[in-house]
């Protein structure tokens, strides 16, 4: 399903290129996506390193031609309590054009729904702050353009509370995710006080402070 969305998308979006690790040596496309599967959960490898109680399964993909847009998939099993991951990346000329971004956006939405994550982002990686690092055991991150807040966070928070939070809007996406979305354009700054304002509403604590990561916190 998160393959065919991506296809769904059209071909600007799905990968040329893909593999396990960097070099991505494996071209592919289409009619590829039961192989590009089995790489995701790789699952003979899986089965016989869960005799160690581990298990791991990662795909590396990117569309080569213009526009550059590259996706990582990860997920993880082990003794240690750990999130999987999803990380797709656009260059930001492509997404400047209004039908190209508003692509991008719907495509983020239906994989949002599919993957059902605990927290996700947009975020415009020319902007300070988009790589610091991430421990939801100990603070939620920084506050991007758009926020996705998953059912634990729903559940902290409440519903309708995060669906007034005082941002630019805010919107329900599917049974299990609320989106908040700080201002009108992923090319517009998020302002300091639009940030202290939303974390002032749900709770200053949750939040990491501007600046900062968790690892300023015990």
């Amino acid at each position: 399903d998160v393959f065919s969305a991506i296809a769904d998308a059209g071909p600007q979006f799905f990968p040329t290129v893909y593999d396990v690790y960097e070099p991505l040596s494996h071209k592919c496309n289409k009619n590829d996506v039961d192989e590009l599967v089995r790489v995701w959960v790789n699952e003979e490898n899986a089965s016989v390193t869960s005799q160690n109680r581990y298990g791991m399964g990662q795909i590396l993909m990117e569309h080569r031609r213009k526009p550059k847009i590259s996706y990582q998939m990860h997920w993880e099993k082990g003794q240690q309590e750990r999130f999987n991951y999803f990380i797709m990346s656009a260059d930001s000329e492509f997404l400047m054009e209004e039908n190209n971004f508003q692509t991008f956006l719907s495509l983020c939405m239906k994989l949002s729904v599919l993957l059902d994550p605990v927290q996700g982002e947009i975020v415009n990686c020319a902007f300070p702050g988009w790589d610091t690092p991430i421990n939801l055991q100990v603070r939620h991150p920084e506050l991007h353009w758009m926020a996705f807040f998953g059912k634990p966070y729903i559940e902290l928070f409440g519903r309708d509370k995060l669906l007034n939070a005082p941002c630019y809007s805010t919107k329900s996406i599917g049974d299990n995710i609320i989106a908040l979305q700080m201002t009108e354009s992923p090319f517009h700054a998020v302002a300091d006080e639009m940030r202290n304002a939303v974390k002032t509403y749900l709770d200053s604590k949750a939040f990491v402070e501007n600046g900062k990561s968790y690892r300023s916190y015990k």
